[in-house]
């Protein structure tokens, strides 16, 4: 987790702007008249608890994003640029089959990080519902591509059905994330066949009511936990209680603390999903 300001730190221009410069490109503009009105639902008394907390947040934007995806391609074994040095076939697709949902998304800025834009590259991206009719063997590899792993279920319950049936007796089959939970990719390693890549991890640390968070006093965490009750109060730390302050440029993920993303009459989030 990235540490934040020391308390009772002046929220004057240059702080804003700072958050500004971090969260720039978010899929709904972050400015400042935004930034002003989402600290205004921390009572007077919180207001800096909540600052704090907006130094902490972890922003993906474009750049981050495509640095772990070209680092993730060019660590595995027997790729290339070049198709006469690659080892088989390779094939790419998104990790949900659901349109939607991230992984296109995330396919495109794969694409785009890796030079394969392309029309020339097109046979090698495929839907996920394709890839039985790819007819890939033993020498060949499939990797599959998300931006993040929280708790591991959707990966889990997804290699389930359809992901192993569709990929059996393919040789190599790879996850690459732009970010991971330890915990998360540790029971996908334990419960599927996917080696997984990642840019960037999480650990115990980074969920900010764990007591490895060292940030955040005990009774900060309890006040925090009250706002993040306001904004999703079956949810409050995310899903799965990942606790985390994590923030794609294109999508907050649903692991970040409801605080950031949810939007109600009592609350509404800086990073909302769903606009």
């Amino acid at each position: 987790m990235r540490a934040p300001l020391e308390r009772n730190a002046p929220i004057d221009q240059a702080r804003i702007d700072a958050w500004l410069n971090d969260f720039v490109g978010y899929r709904t503009n972050v400015n400042q008249g935004r930034v002003e009105a989402y600290l205004k639902q921390f009572k007077p008394a919180d207001r800096d608890l909540g600052a704090r907390v907006l130094d902490c947040v972890e922003f993906f934007g474009p750049d981050r994003i495509a640095n772990a995806y070209r680092t993730g391609l060019a660590a595995l074994p027997g790729w290339s640029p070049k198709a006469e040095e690659r080892q088989g076939r390779w094939v790419f697709a998104p990790m949900s089959p659901s349109a939607g949902d991230s992984g296109g998304t995330m396919l495109h800025h794969f694409r785009l990080a890796n030079g394969m834009a392309k029309n020339k590259f097109n046979k090698m991206f495929v839907h996920p519902s394709s890839l039985l009719t790819q007819q890939l063997s033993a020498d060949d590899t499939v990797v599959l591509l998300d931006d993040f792993v929280g708790t591991g279920k959707q990966v889990s319950d997804a290699w389930a059905e359809p992901f192993s049936e569709l990929l059996a007796g393919v040789g190599n089959v790879y996850l690459i994330v732009v970010a991971a939970r330890r915990a998360g990719r540790e029971r996908i390693q334990n419960e599927t066949e996917l080696m997984v890549h990642f840019g960037h991890e999480f650990v115990d640390c980074d969920n900010v009511f764990a007591n490895e968070c060292v940030h955040f006093t005990v009774e900060e965490k309890d006040s925090f936990k009250r706002y993040c009750k306001k904004a999703n109060r079956k949810q409050p730390a995310g899903f799965g209680d990942c606790g985390l302050l994590v923030v794609f440029a294109h999508r907050c993920p649903n692991d970040s603390v409801a605080v950031l993303h949810e939007s109600n009459k009592k609350w509404k989030g800086l990073f909302p999903r769903n606009t």
